[in-house]
């Protein structure tokens, strides 16, 4: 196979390994090989049917990107590399503080899912407010039309994450003045 500037070294395949493929069982296309093209995917911003002939067929990367993503695998594997990265520099694993943040995105008039106007910055598409520990690693995301304003979005987010994790405390909203209490 090629190698691209977006495919995992072997020490961070070991760690991803036991994660997604916990069966170990035999695949037509191998689960290294597919996390490959979807990193290239995310890196490059190409379209799935536009991956490069190396990788598995576009359909068997997008269907284990579906497949992951809607078992929560993908956040598991961000949890487990947030809290290693964490552990390695001294902190606690489960941070106590996050940061929000949103920012609003143009979309294509083609877009079939659901898009809106964000009155404050004329941008028509979505809203995506992120949470982030101190440290800058993921904690939440989520993603929704764009005329919802901070006040609505915020919280979403925070219920989100602590549906996961209840042990954060407080979250600073970076777009408004106070801050948001998580419940």
């Amino acid at each position: 196979m090629e190698q691209y500037s977006t495919n995992l070294t072997d020490k961070q395949w070991q760690v991803i390994e036991n994660i997604i493929n916990p069966q170990k069982r035999k695949r037509k296309y191998s689960l290294r090989g597919i996390m490959d093209a979807i990193f290239y995917t995310l890196k490059t911003g190409c379209q799935w049917r536009m991956l490069p002939k190396n990788f598995a067929p576009w359909q068997s990367v997008y269907y284990y990107f579906c497949k992951w993503k809607n078992e929560g695998v993908i956040e598991e594997l961000l949890d487990i590399i947030r809290a290693k990265v964490r552990k390695i520099s001294g902190r606690e694993e489960s941070p106590s503080l996050g940061i929000i943040d949103s920012r609003s995105v143009k979309t294509s008039h083609h877009v079939d899912t659901v898009r809106g106007l964000d009155g404050n910055k004329k941008i028509k598409g979505r809203k995506q407010h992120i949470i982030v520990d101190t440290q800058g690693n993921p904690m939440s995301i989520k993603v929704h039309e764009a005329n919802i304003h901070v006040s609505k979005g915020a919280p979403l987010s925070i219920r989100i994450y602590n549906a996961d994790v209840l042990s954060i405390s407080i979250c600073n909203a970076l777009t408004s003045d106070n801050p948001i209490k998580a419940a």
